[in-house]
């Protein structure tokens, strides 16, 4: 999500800038780490999901599910993080919509 910040002042240092949200669901894993061992969670046990500045992420998962239980996927390692870059986006480059 996209919210542009206006000039008003209790926005204090972020006055005038754009923000990138990210809406995420974290997952009660019982302190099990995804990148060392696979790791379930029940989707009934997720808690409510919650928007954050999307400079908070640091490591992101998908997740599959199997009978009856959701697995998480991670493949990442310590020098593999996610990157998010702010761009011009041409919009008539119709690439995305070939897949």
């Amino acid at each position: 999500m996209v919210c542009e910040l206006d000039d008003n002042r209790m926005w204090r240092e972020l006055r005038n800038q754009t923000l990138l949200l990210a809406l995420i669901t974290p997952f009660k894993t019982d302190g099990g780490d995804a990148a060392l061992r696979t790791t379930f969670y029940k989707p009934s046990e997720s808690p409510v999901s919650i928007v954050t500045d999307i400079r908070n992420i640091i490591s992101s998962v998908g997740r599959v599910e199997m009978q009856g239980k959701c697995g998480l996927i991670d493949r990442a390692v310590k020098q593999v993080r996610p990157t998010f870059a702010v761009g011009e986006i041409d919009e008539s480059d119709e690439s995305d919509d070939e897949f």
